[in-house]
């Protein structure tokens, strides 16, 4: 079993700052960064290869894991175009456990300007500190 340390980036972005697109907004999402010229991309990858920028909460992964979420592991990852994870953190590190790929949508620009884009798409959410664990989100989505 490999360990979430062997996967922690250099950049490091709390989770309160990083962007969150809910499952239904994911197609508003393309169109909006398609019609900025970003080009996007889709497709399915070892999690492995994947570089996270946040902190990963064992806890919501376990949660993942153990209910097997099908909607937390079918919505897709969004990566940069130097495959830093955007959104998804705990779904890349389920996946991992479960030994699965992951489906992504790939935005392809550099980490830092994919997040500034990212957060500046009208219907991105930030999580508070102490607001709703992923892995709950997820299994009320089901």
């Amino acid at each position: 079993m490999n360990t979430f340390k062997q996967y922690l980036a250099e950049i490091k972005i709390a989770r309160h700052n990083m962007p969150q697109v809910n499952t239904g907004d994911i197609e508003d999402m393309l169109k909006w960064v398609a019609a900025k010229g970003i080009v996007i991309s889709k497709g399915s990858i070892d999690p492995k290869k994947l570089i996270p920028i946040q902190d990963i909460h064992k806890k919501a992964v376990k949660a993942i894991v153990k209910s097997k979420a099908p909607a937390a592991m079918n919505k897709p990852l969004l990566i940069s175009g130097d495959n830093h994870l955007l959104d998804g953190h705990h779904r890349y590190a389920a996946a991992i456990e479960l030994n699965r790929k992951v489906k992504f949508i790939r935005i392809n620009l550099p980490v830092l300007k994919a997040l500034d884009a990212l957060k500046k798409f009208p219907k991105t959410e930030f999580r508070a500190k102490g607001a709703i664990s992923g892995a709950k989100h997820y299994k009320e989505l089901q």
